[in-house]
């Protein structure tokens, strides 16, 4: 895993990528201490982290997850849920 200083990740930020993806993950130090780490990102996982971040569908979550606590659950069809969402 290779080491990279702040000051080497912001004056060569591009080249420190290519570290990451070389290498998978790139430690970062600040004063010769490690602060952070630099990671790949799978893109197969980009859809469900947009789904767990965005305000739109955390707060249907939200409402499903108390919904189902009490109880009181119905069937919602797929053209509600882009309407809700304003896919469509």
């Amino acid at each position: 895993m290779a080491t990279v200083s702040i000051r080497q990740l912001q004056t060569n930020a591009a080249a420190v990528i290519d570290k990451v993806i070389d290498s998978g993950a790139a430690i970062i130090t600040r004063n010769g201490e490690p602060v952070a780490i630099l990671s790949q990102f799978p893109v197969e996982a980009l859809d469900d982290l947009v789904a767990r971040t965005s305000p739109d569908i955390v707060t249907i979550m939200d409402a499903f997850e108390t919904e189902l606590a009490a109880g009181s659950m119905h069937t919602v069809s797929q053209e509600q849920i882009k309407t809700d969402l304003e896919l469509g």
